[in-house]
């Protein structure tokens, strides 16, 4: 479908040199969030965005299919930074159960925070967390840090098998 949305940029380029893609939120919590993808300027944190574009649950991107594919993105024709230097929304903290559950797309695009879980595997592409409400698959491309390429957002000390 063609759409319009507006809404606030949540990552940075490093998101999109690595996915292609921006998440964008108009609110915080669930179903407020999607990514963006197309070519698109280097866009920040705060940047209040107007897309117009058309939405998919498929990547039109073979490249990143393995990654989007049943994620909802919109592919974008034409976009305007409407601002810059918004407040970004509101980190949510949800359980690992609705984010590896059925509950999981309601959260695309969202900024969301998981405390107090138990690092249960680790592999070269993902990790697993639970914090007692159910497992739930992390993409470690983006967001674990190694001891060679630490990461402010979640980092895994394969020395001593700590997060």
């Amino acid at each position: 479908y063609a759409v319009e949305v507006t809404g606030i940029v949540t990552a940075d380029t490093t998101f999109y040199n690595k996915y292609e893609a921006y998440p964008i939120q108009d609110m915080e919590g669930a179903w407020n969030g999607v990514f963006i993808t197309g070519t698109l300027p280097a866009l920040f944190p705060g940047d209040n965005v107007k897309i117009n574009g058309i939405v998919s649950d498929y990547n039109f991107n073979d490249d990143f299919g393995f990654k989007w594919d049943n994620n909802t993105l919109i592919v974008v024709d034409s976009y305007e930074v409407l601002s810059s230097g918004n407040e970004v929304p509101a980190i949510v903290t949800v359980g690992t159960g609705a984010l590896g559950g059925e509950e999981a797309e309601s959260y695309e695009g969202s900024l969301d925070k998981v405390e107090n879980f138990t690092l249960t595997s680790v592999n070269s592409y993902d990790v697993t967390i639970d914090d007692g409400s159910g497992p739930c698959l992390l993409d470690a491309d983006a967001f674990v840090g190694r001891d060679q390429d630490p990461n402010p957002l979640f980092f895994v000390d394969d020395d001593n098998g700590s997060d």
